[in-house]
């Protein structure tokens, strides 16, 4: 399965090889303000490997200010078992208009072929969006240990973390990663006019499932394809 394989929407069910199921959900992140329409999807530890435009910059959009969606996927448990339902996340996006995505195309294609998508390198089992103007203030987090610690302890609460530079006004979101560390597709969604819609990333981790439990009927687009 590949990220033109699943719809992003809530109720799917997924078995998996260890015997159990789970279920989507789709959780509203917030907004992320691009004020020069360039749109970062990244490992924001990337002080590992030194971020570039060009390895970096997903799409360029109007500016503006644009909502961020994740597709979480639950294990539940009977209440009885006293066990604490576990969710990760299977894939994201931004939206960028609500006009129909008619069309995907590789963020990052191969050089030798591009129908197929590169992924971005994660290392620190988390990825984020934010506007390249960004990336300095950025940068100068990445140090703070006491930081990191900060984020870490929500991102485990909530999956991710919404952050702000309360000077500039720049901001980013930071979410965890299903599968961890890792390389991960990005895929431009295409309205009727060649526009950018939506910017969707897939985290592989619905790849790893054995297959969706039957569904009454398939309703609404498919993400990508």
């Amino acid at each position: 399965m590949t990220g033109h394989d699943f719809p992003f929407r809530a109720g799917d069910r997924y078995s998996w090889s260890s015997g159990s199921q789970s279920e989507t959900e789709i959780v509203s992140a917030g907004e992320v303000h691009f004020p020069t329409g360039m749109v970062v999807a990244a490992d924001p530890a990337w002080s590992i490997n030194p971020l570039e435009e060009s390895d970096a910059v997903a799409a360029n959009v109007p500016p503006g200010s644009y909502p961020v969606s994740l597709l979480v996927s639950v294990w539940r448990q009977p209440p009885a078992s006293g066990v604490i339902p576990r969710s990760k996340v299977c894939a994201s996006k931004v939206r960028i208009s609500n006009d129909p995505v008619t069309q995907w195309m590789p963020a990052f294609p191969s050089e030798s072929d591009q129908s197929v998508a590169l992924g971005f390198a994660v290392d620190s089992g988390t990825a984020s969006f934010f506007d390249f103007s960004a990336k300095d203030w950025l940068t100068a987090r990445q140090d703070n240990d006491d930081w990191w610690d900060e984020i870490s302890d929500v991102l485990l609460r909530d999956l991710y973390v919404l952050i702000e530079d309360q000077a500039t006004g720049a901001n980013a979101i930071i979410y965890e990663c299903g599968m961890g560390d890792g390389s991960y597709e990005v895929w431009l969604g295409l309205n009727a006019d060649g526009q950018i819609a939506e910017i969707f990333v897939d985290l592989e981790l619905l790849s790893h499932s054995t297959g969706t439990v039957s569904r009454d009927s398939e309703v609404g687009p498919r993400a990508p394809g």
